[in-house]
Formats: C-alpha cells, structure tokens, sequence
C-alpha cells in the first residue's frame, strides 16, 4: 500500500511540475512575440537629405523613433558615419523636418 501511495505522490509531482514550467514557457514565448509584433507593426519613417556646402554633398538621414527624438546618421564627405538622438522637443517629426529645411541648405525627399 505504501508503494502505491509513494508511487502515486511521485506520479502527481512529475505532473504538476511538468504543467508549471510547460505554462511558463508558453508565457514567455508570448511575451516575445508581442515584442516583435509590436516592432514589425511601428515602422520608422525616415527621411533622407542632403546639405550642400560648396562643392560637397553630406548626406544626412533622420528616422523619427516614435518617443519624441529622432536618430540623426550623417554620412562625411570622407566616408565616416556619424549618429546621434536629437530631442524633438516637443514638435512632430514633419515640422522638425521642414525646420531643418528652412534653416539650412538641407533638401530631403519624401
């Protein structure tokens, strides 16, 4: 009777052990897909510019990242590439782009 008993605890276990950590997988595994639901449903809207200065031509890319700054990349004249945030402080990634415009020799296509 003991042995039955034993046997049955240990069967039960091995059960409830199995569904516990089976549900938490399943758990997380979800987790990770939301994520990457969430990042293929939020595409960057970027917008690819140049600024002329003289004889030379720096392109310059800004992808808005949907937080309120933007990530500026600025490709050199020499080839070396540069990134950096820029706070939009307040304004929309369209006016933040129409203000580089206006303020410099900046041109950036749609």
């Amino acid at each position: 009777m003991k042995k039955i008993l034993l046997t049955s605890i240990t069967i039960l276990s091995i059960f409830f052990i199995t569904i516990s950590c089976s549900n938490s997988d399943d758990s997380s595994q979800n987790d990770e897909q939301e994520v990457v639901e969430e990042e293929e449903e939020m595409e960057l809207v970027c917008k690819q510019c140049e600024a002329n200065i003289g004889d030379f031509t720096i392109n310059i890319e800004y992808c808005d990242n949907g937080d309120g700054t933007v990530r500026k990349r600025t490709e050199a004249i020499d080839g070396t590439i540069q990134e950096e945030e820029v706070d939009l402080s307040g304004l929309t990634f369209e006016e933040f782009i129409t203000l580089q415009e206006e303020d410099s020799t900046l041109t950036c296509q749609d």
